[in-house]
């Protein structure tokens, strides 16, 4: 309270996962304090008491949504389905959004099947979308890779995007964008779509 323009900034890793960052919020919301907080989530555990903290400060979310139902899934390793109600819970309790997805080659070519998705809630003015966000690293994840010119026969980068992939199941890595997995996945340049087979 004693200084109302200091900023706060949470990130992650996901911050509603730590427990002393929750808290923080908490002690916040509890004494009024006015001061502007920022966060990057994933949206995967908004549970009900986190919307009645977070409702309560001077707050903006910005949940990273890289894209929509299977290919979600692919890159995140989590529900889309839970995500989308707990977008819902932030947004019908007035809480200010911006939705940032993060673009790679993993889900460039899905671009259009999220704008649709977009388009197609009725966000309120409260919710702001941001496409200006890319993966810069590892580097075999940034969109600098897709050729100049893609055909057909380029058919690694167009399928890897599509909702043809299987999502990994538990047992396999968390996500494509941040495993080695992913890594050798991509200097394979498979011919098909990638299956639970090629990302052991």
């Amino acid at each position: 309270k004693t200084n109302p323009s200091l900023k706060i900034e949470l990130i992650g890793g996901e911050p509603f996962f730590n427990r002393e960052g929750v808290y923080l919020l908490e002690q916040m919301a509890k004494h009024n304090m006015p001061n502007e907080v920022a966060m990057t989530s994933n949206c995967t555990i908004i549970t009900d008491s986190i919307v009645n903290v977070v409702k309560k400060l001077n707050v903006h979310i910005c949940p990273s949504i890289d894209a929509v139902g299977p290919m979600y899934s692919y890159i995140r390793n989590y529900d889309f389905n839970t995500v989308e109600q707990n977008l819902m819970k932030l947004k019908d309790a007035g809480i200010q959004l911006i939705i940032m997805p993060v673009f790679s080659v993993f889900n460039v070519w899905q671009i259009p099947n999220l704008l649709r998705w977009l388009l197609s809630k009725e966000w309120g003015s409260k919710t702001k979308i941001k496409l200006n966000n890319f993966v810069h690293g590892p580097d075999y994840c940034s969109i600098k890779n897709i050729p100049h010119r893609i055909g057909i026969s380029n058919s690694f980068l167009i399928r890897i995007a599509t909702t043809a992939i299987i999502p990994p199941k538990e047992r396999l890595p968390v996500s494509p964008i941040n495993t080695w997995a992913g890594k050798e996945l991509y200097h394979k340049k498979p011919t098909h779509a990638p299956t639970n087979a090629d990302i052991k």
